[in-house]
């Protein structure tokens, strides 16, 4: 006889799984789902923007002319919007799994009720 649905889910959820991860334990979960290419693409893309903006600024504070200034500034400004909205991409993807490990353990204490 196959488990019922409510053996599987027990099963597949240990105790281990229904603690609060700390923030290292969430970033690490980014990089094991199941789009962690994606994932280790955009943590390189952050980490290259971020260079080149601190690149733009070191220029920008060693320019002469206004004109130059101001393409550098808008380079700096750039970079730093990228890498912002980048990290708001990852606290995203952290919340949706928070989320996910909550409807699961939803779907535990649902299993483990009693039935009428």
């Amino acid at each position: 006889m196959s488990p019922s649905i409510d053996e599987r889910i027990e099963s597949a959820l240990s105790d281990e799984s229904l603690h609060d991860p700390g923030l290292r334990d969430m970033l690490t979960d980014i990089f094991h789902s199941r789009l962690r290419w994606l994932n280790l693409i955009a943590g390189a893309w952050t980490f290259a923007i971020f260079g080149l903006g601190v690149y733009c600024a070191v220029r920008l504070f060693n320019t002469v002319g206004a004109t130059a200034a101001v393409q550098w500034g808008v380079g700096v400004v750039l970079c730093f919007l990228a890498v912002g909205l980048l990290k708001a991409w990852f606290w995203q993807v952290m919340h949706r799994n928070t989320l996910l490990r909550a409807i699961k353990r939803l779907e535990l204490l649902l299993a483990r009720m009693p039935k009428p």
